[in-house]
């Protein structure tokens, strides 16, 4: 038995190895599950992806979290439970590329990129001018073999560049007007990043959804969510805006899916793959807001929209627009911010809050009917305006 205190032992039966690491020196480890997050800054819906089987170099801890390194220069926070030290000390060599290569189908663009290993990576998306770009740490130079297919009519130009030392870029420029989401996933050591072409060709005023998939997610449940000084849930009222909502978009030619019925329990993570797997076009997810005890309630109130990447940015804009010239309550914008089901979402996502259902007054509007449909109608009306610009 190894023990430095009797609360911190460890046991072990021969034949046994030992490895005694020290919490403040740098090592090299491995992931063991997957790491996808948003990353703060001016870089606005950043995706970080750090795949299973990436090596990192562990360069400090704060708690739960460890803050490693995947290049020579950049550094990010990652769950220490995604971490296992390796046996050598030694840093691995930086992975080469030997191709990277476009191929369209009839609904994306895929570019596939072919590595030795896997490496850290991370998304930008950006909508002036409409781009990806993808960037891979931990890189040796890469060689300029790029294969574009060009007879591709959304697929515009993708160029590839030596950010650092070891990092490389690729800015993936499209021809258009809206971007309708994207995967980043390994296939092996292949490097894939999908681009999803428009659902639909053009705007069709007499039924505007036809040919698209909208998923809906009642916020919550199983946790309750706010309640109202009445005792109403977020969790109960939130499955019933959503079945008007429904309705109304399948009048119009929509397609629609929910992530759970009125009792299910359904984990944040599961909502978005249940959307994704699906091929949702859209996804809107639909809450009520309040905020935490000791902060006064009553200076910020009414309706609002969240959106976190940048080809949500629309759709969030209109559906406000609308949720503020029909509904009668205030109406405090439109909010970046770096929400679950927003992030994760391969989709346009949008998270909304009509109301705040901790506010007596405003519990009142989110309990009445017609307050119910008319948040239902800016919602119908915000996504029609928003096809309009958008195909």
């Amino acid at each position: 038995t190894l023990s430095s205190d009797p609360a911190d032992s460890v046991r072990l039966m021969p034949p046994a190895r030992l490895r005694v690491l020290n919490p403040a020196r740098e090592y090299w480890g491995r992931i063991d599950s997957e790491v996808r997050s948003g990353l703060p800054g001016r870089k606005r819906g950043q995706i970080l992806i750090v795949p299973q089987g990436a090596l990192v170099r562990k360069k400090a801890r704060d708690g739960n979290s460890l803050h490693v390194s995947v290049s020579a220069k950049s550094r990010f926070w990652i769950p220490a439970t995604a971490f296992s030290p390796l046996d050598s000390l030694e840093p691995p060599k930086p992975a080469t590329a030997v191709l990277a290569r476009s191929e369209s189908e009839p609904d994306l663009v895929r570019l596939r990129i072919f590595l030795q290993r896997r490496l850290a990576v991370t998304v930008l998306q950006t909508r002036r001018p409409q781009q990806l770009r993808l960037r891979l740490y931990g890189t040796a130079e890469l060689p300029d073999m790029l294969r574009q297919d060009f007879s591709d009519p959304i697929l515009h130009e993708i160029r590839g560049r030596r950010m650092a030392e070891d990092e490389y870029e690729y800015t993936i420029r499209l021809n258009m007007k809206q971007q309708w989401g994207y995967r980043v996933y390994y296939d092996n050591t292949d490097l894939i990043l999908e681009i999803r072409k428009p659902p639909v060709q053009r705007f069709n005023p007499e039924l505007p959804f036809e040919g698209l998939l909208i998923c809906l997610d009642p916020g919550h449940s199983p946790d309750e969510g706010a309640t109202g000084p009445t005792g109403s849930s977020e969790k109960v009222v939130t499955p019933e805006y959503t079945r008007l909502l429904k309705k109304l978009l399948e009048e119009k030619g929509a397609t629609v899916m929910v992530t759970r019925n009125d009792t299910a329990g359904v984990t944040l993570a599961a909502r978005t793959l249940i959307a994704d797997a699906a091929g949702a076009h859209l996804f809107i997810s639909m809450h009520f807001n309040s905020l935490p005890d000791g902060i006064n309630p009553f200076p910020l109130r009414g309706s609002g929209v969240y959106y976190y990447t940048s080809q949500s940015y629309l759709p969030a804009t209109y559906v406000n627009d609308y949720l503020r010239k029909i509904t009668p309550l205030p109406n405090y914008g439109v909010t970046y911010q770096s929400l679950y089901v927003c992030r994760q979402t391969a989709m346009p996502a949008i998270l909304l809050e009509p109301a705040f259902i901790m506010h007596p007054l405003e519990e009142m509007y989110i309990l009445n009917g017609e307050y119910r449909r008319r948040v239902a109608e800016a919602v119908v009306k915000g996504l029609e305006a928003f096809l309009r610009r958008a195909l």
